[in-house]
């Protein structure tokens, strides 16, 4: 008997409304969440993040590259979701910058210059397939430097009591996940 009033916000903004006390609980990239301390919070879904290449791209046929090999090839940048900003921040923390080929906010598109080989990029498992729409193959590599991983999950105002139904929700969603 619980009633959900889903609302679609950017990150920031569901930051914001849990803050003010708006929204009871938010779903995020909790890993793009500056200060996580600020907010109660729970993640539900831990996804690394490896290299994408095209089948027989030679950074497939190393074991594991690091991110100073993968900075010597064409990469491809996903803009959406804070993609960005998420993925500059490893590679700065590293001391190392990729060479941006292209910049994207279209998964598919990734996918498909991933695939015919115009550049490699590095995202999380969650979003990857092994094929573009055109068919092609896309080969997922793990990275030898420590990358973080995508983290999904629940935010709340740490100071508010959640009613019983986003308690409920809650819950369920920690046991569903299973995290």
């Amino acid at each position: 008997d619980v009633e959900l009033d889903l609302v679609d916000l950017d990150r920031p903004d569901i930051e914001a409304a849990v803050a003010r006390g708006e929204v009871e609980l938010g779903v995020a990239l909790l890993s793009n969440v500056e200060r996580r301390e600020r907010f109660g919070h729970q993640v539900l879904v831990r996804s690394r993040r490896q290299l994408w290449t095209a089948s027989g791209h030679p950074l497939a046929q190393a074991s594991a590259p690091s991110l100073a090999d993968i900075a010597g090839h064409p990469y491809i940048l996903l803009e959406m979701d804070e993609g960005e900003r998420s993925a500059l921040a490893y590679w700065r923390a590293h001391g190392l910058q990729p060479d941006i080929a292209f910049r994207t906010r279209s998964m598919e598109a990734l996918r498909g210059l991933v695939a015919h080989g115009f550049g490699v990029t590095m995202l999380s498992d969650m979003v990857y397939r092994p094929w573009s729409l055109e068919g092609r193959k896309i080969e997922a590599v793990p990275i030898t430097d420590a990358v973080p991983p995508m983290e999904a999950g629940l935010l709340w105002h740490p100071q508010a009591r959640l009613a019983k139904p986003a308690e409920a929700f809650r819950q369920f969603m920690i046991y569903a996940c299973g995290v």
